[in-house]
C-alpha cells in the first residue's frame, strides 16, 4: 500500500500500532486520515476518498459481508498487531469478577467459545481467540 491513502478510526488502537510497531509501514503511505467512526471510512472508501483502510478484522468483514459490492473489497492477510481485551469490574467486586471468570473457564472447557467462534467465522472470530 505504498503511496495510498490511508483511512483509520481516530482515537483507535490501530494509529498507536502504525506509529509504534509498524512505524515503516505506516510511513510508506502517502496519507494517513483519522476518521470519527468506521462506518464513514468504508464510505469514504467507496467513494474512492481513500486507498485503502486499516480497520479491525470484525469490523472489516461485518462491512464487507452487508455490502452489495462485496466482491470489491480485499482484506489484507497481513495483521498489523493482535489486540487483546478485557473485562472491566469495580475493584470491591471480587465476587462477580470471580464468577465471570468461573463462567469463561467452564465456556473454554466445554467449547462453547469455539461453538461460537464458529458461528461468527464469516467475521474473522476463530483466528482471534486466545486460547488459554
Amino acid at each position: 500500500m505504498k503511496g495510498k491513502n490511508v483511512e483509520i478510526q481516530g482515537s483507535s488502537s490501530i494509529l498507536n500500532a502504525l506509529e509504534n510497531d509498524n512505524k515503516t509501514i505506516a510511513d510508506s503511505f502517502k496519507k494517513i486520515s483519522e476518521i470519527n467512526n468506521y462506518n464513514t471510512t468504508f464510505m469514504d472508501l467507496k467513494a474512492g476518498a481513500c486507498d485503502a483502510l486499516i480497520v479491525d478484522i470484525c469490523s472489516a468483514n461485518y462491512q464487507i459481508n452487508n455490502s452489495k459490492n462485496n466482491n470489491s473489497y480485499k482484506i489484507s492477510n497481513e495483521p498489523l498487531t493482535m489486540e487483546k481485551y478485557g473485562i472491566a469490574f469495580k475493584k470491591d467486586n471480587t465476587e462477580l469478577r470471580d464468577k465471570v471468570q468461573q463462567t469463561l473457564d467452564e465456556m473454554y472447557a466445554d467449547g462453547t467459545v469455539d461453538k461460537i467462534a464458529q458461528k461468527y467465522s464469516e467475521y474473522g472470530i476463530p483466528d482471534r481467540i486466545i486460547k488459554q
